[in-house]
């Protein structure tokens, strides 16, 4: 008993403690001037594991840089454009003592698991990212047995729970309990989604909608989206990737973020690390000549979703899938209230 509880304190202080340690520590030094280098630098001083040594716009000729204990060198994707003498002297004083010299775009990439918007906004950077990964087609047939698989061993087991659920919002909200919807899938196909009713039918093509008395409870735990299943056993939906989009949704986006059709070279899913990571967008019925505040907001929402959806479409795999679903068990006890 002595033993088992000393290890467990042990492994307690260990992790509390282990990136307050010197060694562990990556020291990193910058440069470059562009939006992804200030949102990185952002990121490297908060996170535990990095120690920003210096940041400068470009390595001076008449400096020399100490290569003591440094380990990444990071340069701005438009670094040698903008600065001729750049390449010359970070070949001479760090690629060639071995220190790893890297973009900002894969090390933010690394760092915060979602992809920068300078590099969705290029379409060349992301052309490269997406179209140069390797991607085993057993990857497809795997994940397809698996959502087939999946449903039809659920679908059983939840059929009592959906007719409860069903009786309930009759009951209660004295509505059609079951909600479709026309959204995009892959390759922008369209198809109708089946959920549980959240929405009251009344505010339903209104701006403003509002939830219905059972519609909180219902999506504080999910349990609206359990006729999705339905979708995944056609094939429509998996149960992970990327949000699939109500289709007046997907033209609005479609048209004000750049490259946004990309993620519908991933089927759309249950869940997926965009719905993981992001809150829950809001919906873009208004349309008007002038964006306002409140629409631009959306749409800078909008774009942190996509950049964490091309991060998955970059590096999907089983394992990440595997990593999906777990994290999303867990995602189903906190609010979106508490999600960045």
């Amino acid at each position: 008993l002595a033993i088992v509880t000393l290890y467990y304190i042990y492994i307690y202080i260990f992790r509390r403690n282990y990136f307050k340690l010197d060694f562990v520590k990556k020291n990193v030094l910058i440069f470059g001037q562009s939006e992804t280098i200030t949102a990185l630098v952002k990121e490297l001083k908060s996170a535990r594991g990095f120690r920003v040594r210096d940041y400068e716009p470009a390595p001076a000729e008449s400096k020399h840089y100490s290569v003591k204990n440094l380990d990444l060198v990071i340069t701005g994707s438009k670094l040698f454009k903008e600065s001729p003498t750049a390449w010359d002297i970070i070949s001479k004083q760090f690629i060639s003592k071995g220190i790893v010299v890297d973009t900002d775009f894969n090390v933010y990439e690394n760092v915060s698991r979602r992809v920068p918007r300078e590099s969705i906004e290029d379409s060349i950077w992301l052309l490269r990212g997406i179209g140069s990964r390797h991607e085993h087609r057993i990857y497809h047939t795997l994940k397809r047995v698996f959502d087939f698989g999946a449903a039809c061993v659920l679908i059983p087991f939840l059929l009592p729970l959906c007719g409860l659920i069903w009786i309930f919002i009759r009951w209660v909200d004295k509505c059609d309990p079951v909600f479709k919807q026309k959204r995009v899938g892959v390759f922008g196909t369209e198809f109708t989604i089946y959920k549980f009713r959240t929405i009251s039918p009344k505010t339903q093509e209104s701006e403003n909608e509002t939830l219905t008395r059972t519609g909180k409870f219902l999506r504080r735990f999910r349990l609206d989206e359990l006729l999705q299943l339905y979708n995944v056993l056609r094939g429509d939906l998996s149960f992970v990737g990327p949000r699939p989009l109500w289709v007046g949704e997907a033209s609005i986006l479609d048209e004000n973020i750049p490259n946004h059709n990309i993620r519908t070279i991933a089927k759309p899913g249950i869940t997926g690390w965009a719905q993981l990571n992001f809150k829950a967008p809001p919906n873009y019925k208004t349309r008007n000549g002038n964006q306002s505040l409140e629409e631009k907001r959306a749409f800078e929402a909008a774009f942190t979703r996509l950049s964490y959806d091309v991060w998955y479409i970059k590096n999907r795999s089983i394992m990440l899938d595997i990593e999906i679903m777990v994290k999303t068990v867990i995602r189903m006890f906190i609010k979106d209230s508490r999600v960045s």
